[in-house]
């Protein structure tokens, strides 16, 4: 079992020792910034400095394109599979 304490009231205005201090809030510090550099590439045009860039995007974006290709023909399969199965089973109750 733990004793229980009293509670202790602290008065700070008539305490001399007991001083506020803040701290001082952050000011900004000026940062050298680099002046940009007009470009020669026109909007829409490909730049040929980097193709390999465009290679590597391309090659990473392909197998999203495939997939999406696979799923499209599973969804259009199952679609076809169980309009089948309804027009079947329509038949067999219409006899």
């Amino acid at each position: 079992m733990e004793p229980t304490y009293e509670t202790v009231i602290v008065d700070v205005a008539s305490d001399r020792n007991a001083t506020s201090q803040r701290t001082p809030l952050p000011t900004a510090t000026p940062r050298a910034t680099l002046t940009p550099v007009p470009t020669a590439e026109v909007a829409g045009v490909q730049s040929t400095r980097s193709p390999t860039v465009d290679d590597v995007l391309m090659s990473s974006f392909e197998p999203m394109l495939a997939g999406g290709k696979i799923g499209l023909l599973g969804g259009a399969a199952s679609t076809l599979g169980w309009l089948a199965l309804k027009l079947l089973r329509g038949r067999k109750a219409g006899r």
